[in-house]
């Protein structure tokens, strides 16, 4: 079971997985990594030193790994070492081809000229003869180290050999003294440049080096240059998050407010791991991100009305990050809103998902004093925001409004949308009458292909709800047959959505931990209760894990009438791991499951959400000090959770 302490150091592990790639590349494609620059050397010569090299390459993988082992220096010049005979026994050329040619050799060679730093003289000596350069008289009588250690890092930058060049930066401060401001400024343009092949790397060099400097007084701060440019290489890189993000904390430290350029790269940044996150439903991610750039701008509506549209979105379907909705929402004036088609609609939905009545009639009212001739011809009636205002509609059971939006699709568009249809079914199942289910189910099996899919989820959605589900209602079963059995008939290879949507249904009906938090505190099963959801998170654990090794075609068309439940599939993809992560933490954490919830974590960690923010959304979710506070800026966020955060969640990550 991955551990927590894990957990919180995953980035060490996914620093020290990438280094270990990035070394057994150069070891597996050596012979991409030779430069001969005589045309006129021979196929075989070049197949000789390939040889030569791979054997060396071993021949120092086992001398550190020798060294690591018995913890003392193993010096070349010992006769057992495997790596005399070929360094000392071969050419100059020889071994000026091996530093030319490889990187590895160039590492060891910084490296052993690096244990002799205190004896310059030994050192300078000792670098010249592994280059395979005529020994340099001034070297020899060299009494400065720092000048020693200057050459080993100017011939790793001139060299781009940047991982090695950070490796000993970082051992020379830690060991002897701190770099100057100009060797480190050196090293940072180098990280910096574009190199789409080797980003990710540079990336982790980058941010060890910097949390390094930021632990040393005074703080080396980074230039505006090296910000822009870091900004751009973390963007490029948006297949690892957890290293884009924390490359990031460094970039956001620089001053928005100096520099016009700085600020667009910060927001930039920001903005596309907001779309990422808004995909993998992490409303914690979003809300870190938009604390961080949210006074970039003088007024939010500066800011890019597609990122506002994500965020009130995301932010609309997770109950605990509302509040967050209304700060945005009660800052933008209505002329803006109102005649921006996404936010209009996001803001309507809004409305229609919190039954809140008092902001559907300012809304109405905003249009009908804001809305430019634009808006009114167009905007009002594209289709989406005829979607929107069906919704609205129904769900204030305002049957004229409906009669007039649905009068309008009919004459104006193709006809109804799987949204509409949605909408429509949902507000059927809302009034609990079994007539009025039946309407929903007939309506959904008579909508053609996968358009019907949206409204079957809505059905699902509803039957496995509290009503059906904790009454052991005998109806549900058979109606959850039934409708999951023609939705497999529409997708048999479960491409759509739909069955992401399911997994995550499914998980929260499995779980009982809501159940059990509303009965009395007294109540005498309660232990009982306790070993049950430990079982069951267990059960979903297995689930889950189990489900990361399968196909979307091979995930289990009907979990709520499989006879076995440790056979049943999910189709697990980015948009739903981390809703079921947070429901399996949720029931681990109801039965005192320690252990679960740390797997938990480190899994959600796995999916690219740092462990700050599983903690902000844990007590986002939790406790009203964090949920309705009003946040100046990441640091206040900190400071908030810091003093009225969970107690507890420390010592489950300890």
């Amino acid at each position: 079971m991955i551990t927590t302490c894990r957990a919180a150091t995953a980035l060490s592990h996914h620093i020290w997985r990438y280094q270990c790639r990035r070394n057994t590349r150069t070891i597996t494609n050596i012979e991409n990594n030779f430069n001969i620059s005589d045309s006129y050397t021979s196929v075989l010569e070049q197949a000789n030193l390939k040889k030569s090299n791979i054997a060396l390459h071993k021949s120092i993988k086992d001398y550190w790994k020798a060294s690591r082992a018995n913890k003392q220096i193993n010096t070349v010049c010992e006769a057992s070492n495997p790596i005399n005979a070929i360094i000392h026994q071969s050419f100059p050329e020889n071994r000026k081809a091996n530093y030319n040619n490889s990187k590895i050799y160039r590492s060891f060679a910084r490296w052993e000229v690096l244990r002799r730093i205190n004896d310059t003289s030994n050192a300078a000596y000792f670098y010249s003869y592994l280059k395979g350069d005529d020994i340099r008289t001034d070297y020899k009588h060299s009494k400065d180290s720092e000048i020693m250690f200057s050459n080993l890092i100017n011939d790793g930058l001139e060299r781009y050999d940047m991982a090695d060049t950070v490796d000993l930066l970082i051992w020379y401060g830690t060991n002897v003294k701190q770099p100057s401001i100009d060797m480190i400024d050196k090293a940072l343009t180098s990280l910096a440049f574009s190199d789409p092949q080797n980003d990710e790397i540079l990336l982790v060099k980058v941010l060890q080096l910097m949390d390094y400097l930021q632990a040393k007084t005074p703080r080396y701060n980074l230039s505006e240059n090296h910000a822009i440019q870091i900004a751009a290489k973390a963007m490029s890189t948006a297949n690892e998050p957890l290293l884009s993000k924390k490359v990031l904390e460094h970039v956001y430290n620089f001053p928005y407010n100096k520099s016009n350029a700085a600020r667009n790269a910060q927001v930039m940044a920001a903005y596309k791991l907001i779309k990422e996150d808004y995909k993998k439903f992490n409303p914690a991610g979003v809300f870190y991100l938009w604390t961080t750039i949210r006074e970039h701008y003088t007024s939010i509506e500066k800011h890019d009305s597609r990122i506002l549209y994500r965020i009130i979105k995301l932010f609309t379907n997770q109950k605990a990050y509302r509040f967050r909705c209304k700060e945005i929402i009660t800052k933008l004036n209505p002329h803006y809103y109102v005649n921006n088609p996404l936010l209009l609609q996001s803001i309507i939905n809004f409305s229609a998902k919190t039954k809140d009545f008092t902001m559907a009639k300012k809304i109405m009212s905003d249009i009908t004093s804001f809305a430019t001739d634009t808006t009114k011809t167009t905007n009002l009636e594209s289709r989406f925001m005829l979607s929107a205002l069906l919704r609205l509609h129904l769900t204030f059971n305002d049957s004229k409004g409906v009669e007039t939006v649905l009068t309008t699709i009919k004459g104006k568009t193709k006809g109804l949308l799987p949204a509409d249809y949605q909408a429509i079914v949902s507000h059927l199942l809302r009034t609990g009458d079994s007539i009025d289910l039946i309407k929903a189910i007939k309506m959904t099996k008579s909508i053609k292909g996968i358009d019907a899919l949206p409204s079957a989820a809505a059905i699902v959605n509803h039957i496995t709800g509290p009503h059906y589900m904790n009454k052991k209602d005998s109806r549900g079963y058979p109606i959850l047959k039934n409708i999951l059995h023609y939705a497999n008939k529409i997708d048999r290879t479960h491409s759509n959505k739909f069955w992401e949507i399911l997994a995550s249904i499914f998980v929260k009906t499995m779980a009982s931990y809501k159940i059990c938090s509303r009965q009395p505190k007294g109540d005498k099963n309660l232990q009982h209760k306790k070993i049950h959801s430990t079982e069951t998170a267990e059960l979903l654990k297995h689930i889950y894990t189990k489900s990361l090794r399968k196909k979307p075609n091979e995930s289990t068309t009907d979990p709520f009438n499989t006879t076995n439940p440790e056979s049943i599939v999910l189709k697990l993809t980015k948009t739903n791991k981390l809703v079921i992560l947070r429901t399996i933490a949720k029931e681990a954490r109801f039965a005192n499951n320690i252990q679960l919830v740390r797997w938990t974590i480190s899994e959600m960690i796995n999916c690219g959400m740092p462990l700050k923010e599983v903690e902000l959304d844990w007590n986002t979710m939790e406790k009203h000090q964090i949920r309705r506070y009003t946040y100046k800026d990441t640091k206040n966020l900190s400071q908030n959770i810091k003093h009225h955060g969970l107690k507890n969640f420390k010592r489950v990550i300890q």
